[in-house]
């Protein structure tokens, strides 16, 4: 963790999803609050983002700022990594205006994009003094194909199957998107405790030494270090850029060891042999016929495995 001085509103380039989830409500009060501290480009698709982000990068705009969801975040990381609009790899600052925010509760603002985005503008005002915190966080690079997608938490088993019903039921839904969340996620884990879902084959091979095959229950990648409420569900440690947890079906002494899941806390019953397994590495091959979730976004597997790597370093920024 490093601190710097604010940058200048000749410095900043915002990239403002107006259909996240909790932009929807504030966008026009929120417009008004970033544009005394930036240049705003509204962007809803892929398409949009890339074009946002040359014109910002021909105009010098080095620091981001990104408001929306995970899947926003999804879309300029990808853009970022597998397009190159900038030469160096800018600095990101994440408001929380989806409906998860989980990339940005880790590293980036956590609530009160309006009153963040006024203390902002306060600092720029100031002009003096290391306001700004500059954290770094690994990337994950996930390959199908001819296919790259780049984001911070990947899920497969249940966490897909979560995100698939969630799009389904509400993604063509404007209001009650919250409600709908909360609804998908206790569905989900009480369809988890009481094993009565579909549980998704996978063959793993991790950094060439390690091989896994089996029903899951779970899978995750990580490259964040906390989630909400200090959920951290990796418990493996090493030398490895990201974090990845498993959980086959039906686990044994659920209940014991379901605390010590969940917040990374190792326990001598947490192995294979009772269905649990951590590590952590740098390449990972994963061949699955179910889809996989990156960021709350759906990627199919295309009848070939996903190669799961560390695309590198991003630096965020907060205050």
């Amino acid at each position: 963790m490093a601190f710097v001085q604010v940058p200048s509103p000749e410095k900043i380039g915002i990239l403002l999803n107006p259909l996240a989830g909790s932009n929807q409500k504030i966008c026009d009060r929120l417009i008004e609050a970033l544009s005394k501290v930036g240049r705003i480009k509204q962007v809803t698709t892929p398409s949009e983002v890339e074009s946002a982000l040359w014109e910002l990068a021909n105009g010098g705009k080095s620091w981001l700022i990104v408001s929306g969801g995970d899947g926003t975040v999804k879309m300029v990381l990808t853009t970022l990594f597998s397009k190159g609009p900038y030469p160096f790899l800018p600095y990101l600052c994440l408001l929380p205006g989806g409906t998860t925010n989980l990339n940005s509760h880790d590293v980036g603002i956590k609530k009160g994009q309006i009153e963040a985005v006024k203390r902002l503008r306060t600092l720029q005002k100031k002009g003096f003094g290391k306001n700004i915190c500059l954290r770094k966080r690994n990337i994950i690079k996930v390959s199908n194909h001819q296919a790259f997608d780049y984001g911070m938490f990947l899920g497969g088993g249940l966490v897909a199957q979560g995100v698939s019903f969630f799009k389904k039921r509400y993604g063509k839904s404007r209001k009650g998107t919250t409600n709908g969340l909360i609804f998908t996620i206790l569905k989900f884990v009480w369809s988890f405790w009481r094993a009565s879902f579909s549980p998704q084959r996978i063959k793993l091979d991790i950094d060439g030494n390690r091989s896994l095959d089996g029903l899951v229950s779970v899978f995750l990648v990580s490259s964040l270090e906390s989630f909400w409420g200090g959920l951290q569900p990796f418990w493996a440690q090493g030398p490895g850029a990201l974090k990845m947890s498993v959980f086959f079906n039906r686990p044994k002494r659920l209940v014991f060891l379901l605390p010590y899941v969940l917040f990374g806390r190792f326990h001598p019953a947490m192995n294979l042999e009772n269905g649990y397994f951590s590590c952590r590495f740098f390449q990972a091959t994963l061949k699955t016929d179910k889809e996989l979730a990156l960021d709350g976004e759906l990627i199919e597997s295309k009848d070939q495995p996903f190669v799961i790597e560390n695309a590198g370093e991003v630096i965020f920024w907060t205050w």
